[in-house]
C-alpha cells in the first residue's frame, strides 16, 4: 500500500472512532434519570440500610419476660463495681461484685469462681467479719449441703441443684463485711422477689407427702432466702377456696400452693369470688408440685426452660418469676366457676 492510501486509511478510522465517541456521549447526556450516577450510588446505601435493619431485629435484646425486673442490673450499675480482699476456705482471694455477678479469685484462674446474683443466690447475711452467701448451684458446681432431685424427669440427675453456703471473710473487717451484705441485699431485693408468703399445703394430694415435702425442701430454702411464711394446712375439698375469699392479702405478696392442680384451682376460685376480686387477682399465686398430674406447674417450668421439680418451683418464686395466664369462666344454671387449665364436658 502506497503511503497516500495508508494516510487516508488512517484519517478514516480517526473519522469514524470520533463519530463513534460522540455518540456514545450523546448517549450519556440524554440518558434516563434512573441511570444516573447518583440514583446508581443510593442503591447500596438503600441495601445496606436493609441488612442493618435485618442485622438489628436479629441482634437487638429481646424485651424482657414479664417475670424479669429490668432493675436487678440498674441498681448494681449505679452502684459501680466493688472489690475487697477476703479469704475463702483460709485461702487469699479477690472478690469482685460488678453486674449482678459476685466474682472471687483464689491463685489463678483455676481458683475462679462467679455467682449470678439472679440465678444463682438466694441470700446474704453478714456475720461478723464473715459474709455468708446462701447459694442454689448446679449440683456438679460444689460440695452441697442439700440436693433437690428433678422430680418427675426420668433422668438421673437432670434439673439438679443443690444449697451450698459461701462464706468470704472480709480482710478489712466486720464493717467492710456489714457494708458488702448490705449492698449484696440490696441487689437480691431490687430483682422484686417475695418477701411474705401464705402457703396452703394439700396432705391430701397425690402421695399425700406435700408435707412431708415442704418440711425438708420447701421450707428450708424460704428460710435460706429470708421469706417470711404464713402457713395453712388444707382440711378438707374447698377450703383454699374459702380461705382465700376471706384472706386478708394486704399482708402478703402472694399465695403458694403445695399441691397439685385442685388447690390452685380452688384458690382462684376463692379469689374470683371476692367482691374486691378486680384488686385481688393481681396477687401472685404460686404453684409447688407435690400432688399428681402438676400439669400447671409443669407447664410453667417449662416455658421458663426449667425441669419440673420442687426445688425449681420454689426457686422461681423466691426469684419472683410471673406469667399472667387466661381464665376460663364457666356458667352451668346459676353456678359460676373458673377454671385455668382444662376444662372437660359431656352430654
Amino acid at each position: 500500500m502506497s503511503s497516500r492510501a495508508r494516510a487516508e486509511t488512517n484519517a478514516s478510522a480517526r473519522r469514524l472512532r470520533s463519530r463513534n465517541i460522540q455518540h456514545v456521549a450523546t448517549r450519556a447526556r440524554h440518558a434516563p434519570a434512573h441511570r444516573s450516577p447518583r440514583r446508581a450510588r443510593a442503591r447500596p446505601r438503600f441495601l445496606l440500610l436493609l441488612r442493618a435493619r435485618r442485622h438489628s431485629l436479629v441482634k437487638a435484646p429481646k424485651p424482657p419476660p414479664a417475670h424479669a425486673s429490668p432493675l436487678g442490673q440498674g441498681r448494681q450499675g449505679m452502684e459501680g463495681r466493688a472489690t475487697a480482699s477476703v479469704r475463702v476456705d483460709g485461702a487469699p482471694a479477690e472478690a469482685t461484685l460488678c453486674g449482678g455477678e459476685l466474682r472471687w479469685r483464689r491463685g489463678g484462674a483455676a481458683g475462679e469462681r462467679a455467682l449470678s446474683l439472679e440465678r444463682e443466690v438466694l441470700g446474704v447475711e453478714a456475720r461478723g467479719k464473715e459474709v455468708v452467701v446462701r447459694a442454689f448451684v448446679a449440683a456438679g458446681a460444689a460440695r452441697a449441703r442439700s440436693c433437690a432431685s428433678g422430680a418427675g424427669t426420668g433422668g438421673k440427675g437432670a434439673g439438679r441443684r443443690c444449697r451450698r453456703d459461701f462464706v468470704l471473710e472480709m480482710t478489712d473487717g466486720e464493717g467492710a463485711a456489714a457494708a458488702w451484705g448490705e449492698r449484696l441485699a440490696r441487689c437480691l431485693d431490687s430483682f422484686g422477689g417475695p418477701k411474705r408468703l401464705f402457703v396452703l399445703v394439700n396432705p391430701f394430694g397425690g402421695r399425700k407427702c406435700a408435707k412431708k415435702i415442704y418440711d425438708m425442701e420447701i421450707k428450708p430454702l424460704f428460710e435460706a432466702a429470708g421469706v417470711s411464711i404464713t402457713v395453712q394446712e388444707t382440711e378438707y375439698q374447698g377450703h383454699a377456696r374459702e380461705v382465700a375469699s376471706s384472706l386478708d392479702l394486704g399482708k402478703y405478696d402472694g399465695i403458694v400452693c403445695v399441691s397439685g392442680d385442685g388447690v390452685l384451682l380452688e384458690v382462684v376460685n376463692g379469689i374470683l369470688q371476692r367482691t374486691d376480686w378486680e384488686e385481688a387477682i393481681k396477687m401472685p399465686i404460686g404453684v409447688v408440685p407435690a400432688g399428681t398430674g402438676n400439669g400447671m406447674a409443669k407447664s410453667l417450668l417449662h416455658a421458663a426452660s426449667e425441669t419440673c421439680s420442687v426445688s425449681n418451683a420454689v426457686f422461681a418464686i423466691i426469684k419472683g418469676h410471673k406469667q399472667s395466664l387466661d381464665v376460663c369462666t364457666i356458667l352451668q344454671g346459676e353456678k359460676k366457676f373458673f377454671s385455668v387449665l382444662l376444662m372437660t364436658w359431656g352430654m
